[in-house]
């Protein structure tokens, strides 16, 4: 399944100075990467990011969120949890950068 490409810049990556000029045909079948070292490790960019996903695939998103949002097992904090649930629907989509 493709992903459709947008224009512009995300508000989680506003001031980030990683932006380069790809050609549209060179970028196809290359996966999304986010960086969670810097902005876009924000938990709410990586949210948002994966929610653009999930409508651009015409994947309901709520049932998504709400496993994401579930209490942490014990020993889990909660951006841990939101990242694993994240890397289980999405991680064929994007590549979690630590």
């Amino acid at each position: 399944m493709r992903l459709k490409q947008r224009k512009g810049v995300s508000s989680c990556q506003k001031g980030y100075s990683k932006m380069a000029i790809i050609d549209g045909r060179e970028r196809a079948g290359r996966r999304i990467e986010l960086d969670l070292r810097g902005p876009e490790g924000n938990v709410f960019c990586v949210l948002g990011t994966c929610q653009r996903i999930a409508r651009q695939l015409d994947v309901e998103w709520d049932p998504i969120f709400t496993e994401a949002m579930n209490e942490p097992p014990p020993g889990k904090d909660g951006y841990e949890q939101v990242l694993e649930v994240m890397q289980k629907y999405f991680g064929k989509y994007i590549d979690f950068i630590r």
